[in-house]
């Protein structure tokens, strides 16, 4: 089976590379690129025993989680240019020993108006939290929570044209054109995540919709949402095994309150036709069958101290709720591995010098009763702060 063209996307690339090499050189030799990156490496150390009591059969390993550079280029008073590879270990859930690296951005942005934005190119999905995690004030520690790993396939980058803009004071809101996903990459256990196009894949596997809304809330709080669906069309070109109709959605809150910050999320995705998917994937009769829905939440705390001048302290607890295969009706069986359960709680350091050094413990619970603890030890840096800078989804004015 071979992805649905989308003959928009090649001629919005093509657009990209035709502006973009000779515009970065201007930049370069102005001065006008600035450059950042950031990095985390860990050690992870499993429990001996699962929490049935059998052994976990797992070994301590030393982990790269990300590493990310990224280049901002301005090319005139209305013109920028943005570009950000990574290596993310959330792209190796199979267990693989090696992450790859990948454009997680590339695009550029005219500010038609100060209170409205075009992008084009290769751009986060303005779905959940796509700004950098390793940016100050990110979510903490050392992996991205299960709900945006999962459910939310972060990191989630797509070729496309996106518009956002702010509405008064108080409110951002994004509206975008992406690649689909590809459902020859659905899975039970990772849910949509490897149906996520590629750097490569300019051609997708036809075109989806997205939008996002964020609200501020008081002086110290803020709300929103976003929704990815893949496009609906005619009766005559509906979407195929390859591009089913999926809905992805989130909302989510927090409020800072002085050295307080709490958060809540909660994800919801829903694949129409999945027992047809199934049947086409061979999954039928067994535990890999796909669900109708999938769905995480959590629910976050920080306590942000400054014991000194140049470190920062955040102690951190997180309680988490994932379950990738839910609904999955007469077509198969649910695996009970994949509903989980998983409190995280640990202390983040971080030096104005950019150096941070996270501890943390996660405690899983799997209802098979299959899950296992381990305790993670990791030591980053960060380049000017941030990888990328802020993200394409106009959520900068819901403040962290």
């Amino acid at each position: 089976m071979s992805p649905r063209r989308s003959p928009h996307l090649p001629w919005l690339l093509a657009l990209l590379l035709a502006l973009a090499p000779a515009s970065a050189r201007a930049a370069a030799e102005e001065g006008r690129i600035t450059w950042s990156g950031a990095a985390l490496a860990a050690v992870q150390a499993p429990d001996a025993r699962r929490e049935d009591g059998r052994p976990a059969l797992e070994d301590t390993r030393f982990v790269l989680m990300r590493a990310a550079l990224g280049a901002h280029a301005h090319l005139g008073d209305a013109w920028t240019l943005e570009a950000r590879v990574a290596s993310d270990r959330a792209d190796a859930l199979d267990g693989s020993p090696r992450t790859p690296v990948t454009l997680e951005r590339c695009e550029l942005a005219w500010a038609r108006s100060p209170r409205m934005t075009w992008r084009i190119g290769r751009l986060p999905v303005p779905v959940g939290d796509p700004d950098e995690p390793l940016a100050p004030g990110g979510a903490p520690g050392i992996a991205r929570p299960d709900v945006e790993q999962l459910v939310i396939p972060a990191p989630w980058s797509a070729y496309g044209l996106a518009a956002t803009g702010v509405l008064g004071h108080r409110a951002s809101w994004t509206l975008a054109t992406l690649q689909a996903l590809d459902a020859r990459g659905f899975r039970a256990r990772t849910w949509v995540r490897d149906g996520r196009p590629g750097a490569a894949d300019l051609e997708g596997a036809g075109l989806a919709l997205a939008a996002r809304l964020d609200l501020r809330v008081g002086r110290a709080g803020s709300l929103g949402g976003s929704t990815f669906t893949s496009d609906r069309r005619p009766r005559a070109l509906a979407p195929t095994a390859e591009a089913p109709r999926v809905w992805v959605s989130e909302s989510h809150a927090r409020l800072a309150r002085g050295p307080v910050t709490l958060r809540a999320m909660y994800a919801m995705s829903v694949l129409w036709d999945h027992a047809a998917l199934t049947r086409t994937l061979g999954f039928a009769g067994g535990a890999a069958a796909l669900g109708k829905h999938a769905f995480g939440g959590l629910l976050e705390g920080t306590l942000e101290t400054r014991p000194g001048r140049s470190v920062v302290m955040r102690p951190f607890a997180r309680v988490e709720l994932t379950d990738t295969q839910d609904g999955v009706g007469a077509i198969g069986t649910e695996d009970t591995a994949l509903h989980r359960t998983m409190l995280v709680g640990g202390l983040e350091c971080a030096l104005d010098s950019g150096w941070l050094v996270v501890v943390d413990r996660e405690q899983r619970h799997h209802e098979d009763r299959g899950g296992v603890g381990r305790w993670n030890l990791a030591l980053g840096y960060r380049l000017g702060g941030v990888a990328g800078g802020p993200s394409s989804t106009g959520s900068a004015i819901a403040a962290r």
